[in-house]
C-alpha cells in the first residue's frame, strides 16, 4: 500500500502545503527538520528567505505548478542545514554506527 498525499493549499494565505497519510518518514523528517530549528532559531529566517530567493527565480517548484520542475522545499531546507554544518554554523544531528562504537 502506497501513502497517499493530498496537496493543499490556503485560501488566505495562499501557502501550499502536502498532508501525508500512513507516511511515517515524513513524520520522522519533520521532527528532524524542527530539532535543527531549535538548534539555531535563525535557521527558520534563513530558510525562509532561501525559499523565496528560489521561487522568485523559478526553483522552488517541484510539481511544476509555478514553473518547470524544480527543486522541493524539502530538498531546498536539507541543502540549507548541509550549507550550516559545512560552514559549521549548526551541528550534525546523527552518528553513524562506526562513530557511536567508538571504530
Amino acid at each position: 500500500c502506497l501513502p497517499a498525499a493530498v496537496k493543499c493549499t490556503d485560501p488566505k494565505t495562499g501557502v501550499t502545503f502536502d498532508v501525508n497519510i500512513n507516511n511515517r518518514l515524513g513524520v520522522y523528517n519533520t521532527a528532524l527538520l524542527r530539532q535543527y530549528c531549535l538548534l539555531d532559531p535563525s535557521l527558520p529566517y534563513f530558510l525562509k528567505v532561501v525559499k523565496l530567493w528560489m521561487y522568485s527565480r523559478g526553483l522552488n517548484s517541484a510539481s511544476g505548478r509555478h514553473g518547470p520542475p524544480s527543486f522541493s522545499s524539502y530538498a531546498i531546507t536539507i541543502m540549507t542545514i548541509a550549507l550550516y554544518q559545512v560552514r559549521t554554523v549548526c551541528i550534525y544531528l546523527y552518528t553513524t554506527n562506526a562513530a557511536s562504537n567508538g571504530s
